[in-house]
């Protein structure tokens, strides 16, 4: 079913496995290293952290934004140590994705044979979705990291479940990972059912360290769920119904006759894009292999892992028939996901292969045109992170339209907003919120007297009638127009006249 022993294909096996590594950390950092501003998504997240403590920031969050505690906590201090510019702000993330990497990549050679191994290594290391979202501000390679980390120190512990320590660092990690990771309960469930009957055949000790585990779960369960649904249920914002419609896709269809076939699109979608895929359909060759891959590891591999792999994704299909996470809905929300996915999909693969392939050699080439596959799509990861640096071309606009401006703007200057401080066109309010105290928002004429030049700034989405002129700012005696006086720029959304986007700029100077 697999490669016959040879050492030396082994041996060519590894290396090409950690250099599939590498070229993964190499795509992810390039990406991040890139001048790549934030766009509206992440952007929700970040504007959550511009006037809030460690205590507020597990609050309702602004812009109907759902994030862990944990993930708040370490975005909030990278903020204040850091300030909110691009790198500042996905630096955490782009780490738990190289090294939630770097984890699977040990877990894999640690649970499969050499061939198998590489194989679902370079699905996750280059695949779409863990390579975009490591430069993400927002928690998705999060949920990848927890997910490697309650899989590895499971699988740790089940070597020797009569270790004190082992068993210490699997009750410390599993509740460490919900605070970490919401999906991080579906890989938590897996573990705590895999190492059940290891840790009781292996004496007291074990089982009062399982039950702490347990325990550790449930109250760092109750703890994300209190900051869930404060997040979720508010009284004046529908967050839980729009982002239930929004992801409708994600939960069983009403009509009951039409659920194997949303089964099917779920899991031949966008949940199983490793390491190519798409929706429709377009991941139907990663669902196949994944499907030989599990029916190989319950035949000829230990159960307990199959276990492990296998429970986390059920426990998430249950959890969308209760209406309560989405199942299959996107790559982004199934993070957990993706390493049972790779390692089902690499066995599956490598056992499809031994259907046809005999001799060592026949490997080996296989894994060279794996190989080539795996750089094919690392180096094309690199070049439009290069030729393309931005999600979309608006946001770009309006980091390097407000940037430019903030030259022009002297330490002693200051700036008045007419729009009142509220994100309600979130990239702008951002950008001109970093500007720090020197902005007051609101038309609100300054009242620092040793200013010399005041910047009156508007901006708005759409047409002129949205603009926020209404908002008269009074300008003191002594104060008179400078140049520019307007100067506009806008973003040409096509013809659409509700989408564009303005930003006016004037300028007053302190007579002399």
């Amino acid at each position: 079913m697999t490669p016959p022993p040879d050492p030396a294909s082994d041996r060519l096996f590894a290396r090409l496995t950690w250099a599939t590594v590498a070229l993964g950390a190499l795509a992810r950092l390039v990406r991040f290293a890139s001048p790549f501003p934030l766009w509206g998504d992440e952007v929700f997240v970040c504007q959550n952290f511009l006037d809030r403590d460690f205590a507020t920031i597990l609050n309702q969050l602004d812009n109907g934004q759902i994030c862990p505690p944990l993930f708040l906590w370490a975005q909030l201090a990278a903020f204040k140590l850091l300030g909110g510019g691009e790198q500042a702000m996905r630096l955490l993330p782009v780490l738990a994705g190289v090294f939630g990497m770097l984890g699977f990549a040990r877990l894999a050679v640690r649970l499969l044979p050499a061939f198998p191994a590489f194989l679902a290594v370079g699905f996750l290391s280059v695949a779409i979705w863990p390579v975009n979202l490591s430069t993400f501000a927002k928690p998705y390679s999060f949920d990848l990291l927890a997910s490697v980390a309650v899989l590895t120190v499971a699988v740790h512990w089940h070597e020797r479940p009569g270790s004190t320590g082992r068993g210490v660092l699997f009750a410390l990690v599993l509740p460490m990972s919900l605070l970490a990771s919401y999906t991080a309960a579906f890989a938590a469930g897996g573990a705590s059912l895999a190492m059940l009957i290891p840790a009781w055949k292996a004496g007291w000790p074990s089982r009062l360290l399982f039950a702490l585990a347990n325990l550790g779960v449930a109250g760092a369960f109750a703890f994300v769920l209190t900051v869930g649904k404060a997040q979720l249920d508010t009284p004046d914002v529908p967050i839980k119904d729009f982002l239930f419609d929004y992801w409708r896709h994600g939960f069983p269809p009403d009509e009951w006759w039409m659920t194997s076939v949303w089964l099917l699109q779920a899991f031949t979608g966008r949940m199983f894009a490793y390491p190519v895929g798409d929706g429709n359909g377009g991941s139907s060759l990663t669902f196949l292999a994944a499907v030989i891959g599990g029916w190989a590891w319950w035949k000829y591999r230990p159960r307990w892992q199959f276990t492990l792999l296998f429970v986390p994704v059920a426990l998430n299909l249950v959890a969308a028939v209760m209406m309560k996470y989405p199942f299959g809905a996107c790559g982004r929300l199934s993070q957990y996901a993706a390493p049972a996915i790779c390692l089902f999909a690499g066995l599956g693969t490598a056992t499809f292969l031994g259907w046809f392939f005999v001799s060592a050699r026949a490997f080996r080439i296989a894994a060279w045109a794996y190989a080539v596959l795996f750089a094919g799509l690392a180096g094309g990861y690199i070049v439009s992170a290069i030729l393309q640096p931005y999600h979309d071309a608006e946001a770009r606009w309006v980091r390097d339209t407000v940037a430019e401006f903030a030259k022009q703007v002297h330490p002693d200057d200051r700036v008045v907003m007419r729009p009142p401080d509220t994100p309600d066109v979130p990239i702008p309010h951002w950008h001109f919120r970093l500007l720090g105290d020197r902005v007051t928002w609101g038309g609100r004429w300054p009242t620092d007297g040793t200013a010399k030049r005041v910047w009156v700034v508007d901006y708005w989405q759409g047409s002129k009638a949205a603009a926020h002129q209404s908002r008269a700012v009074a300008v003191p005696p002594g104060w008179t127009a400078g140049d520019p006086v307007p100067k506009t720029y806008v973003w040409p959304v096509a013809d659409e006249p509700d989408q564009k986007l303005s930003l006016v700029f004037e300028r007053y100077d302190r007579s002399p």
